[in-house]
């Protein structure tokens, strides 16, 4: 776990520095503005369970994939070469993963998510712009278990957080009005699902969205 963490602390420390980059030269111009976005959500959960009497085992590379769309709302200061803002957003996802084993099933689904960054941005050639995002994001996932011959049904709700970051690109429509296409990836904490003194089942996902979506500047 500390490679993993320690992989994310420079990769995040090195977008920090590009984006300071970026937006240097910008002279401040203050702005609000809001807007939706939705896009689809690529998510790669690492499962890991440990049982009394029967070891370790890990699961890599189960996918949790569906549409997600939300809003987001914020303040930038802009400038004739590039710009620098703060923002929030709040949204939901359906993505979810299967799992099954014979008379085994099991559910991964994710839920609400909200979370806040900053974007740090560069005038293109024209009038759109390209940004890095680096925030925190918070998301909820819901895990259940089946066995319908022993009428078994389990679930449980968590919430991870961790760092996001991304790159994105924002087009002018109007005077007041921008289009948004963005990637970014999440890499969330490994939470503990399990009740039951000695056994574990450990989730860590990592995601990765595609979005497009329209800006309202105020």
């Amino acid at each position: 776990m500390k490679t993993k963490r320690t992989k994310t602390i420079l990769r995040t420390g090195g977008l920090v520095s590009l984006g300071v980059m970026l937006a240097m030269g910008a002279q401040a111009r203050e702005g609000g503005f809001a807007g939706v976005q939705g896009g689809w959500m690529d998510s790669n959960i690492e499962l890991t369970l440990e049982e009394p009497g029967f070891g370790k085992v890990s699961i890599d590379g189960l996918d949790a994939d569906g549409f997600v769309g939300g809003a987001f709302i914020g303040y930038g200061w802009r400038g004739i070469n590039g710009f620098f803002a703060v923002e929030a957003n709040l949204g939901v996802s359906n993505a979810k993963a299967d799992l099954k084993d014979g008379d085994y099933k099991g559910e991964l689904e994710a839920g609400t998510t909200y979370g806040a960054g900053v974007l740090m941005g560069r005038d293109l050639v024209g009038d759109g712009a390209v940004f890095l995002r680096l925030g925190w994001q918070e998301t909820e996932f819901e895990l259940s278990e089946r066995y319908p011959s022993m009428g078994y049904a389990w679930s449980k709700e968590k919430r991870h957080g961790g760092p996001r970051a991304g790159i994105g690109v924002v087009l002018p429509a109007s005077p007041t009005l921008d289009w948004r296409l963005e990637w970014y990836k999440t890499w969330y904490e490994d939470l503990d699902y399990s009740d039951v003194p000695g056994m574990e089942v450990v989730l860590e996902p990592t995601e990765s969205i595609f979005s497009a979506g329209v800006s309202f500047r105020f």
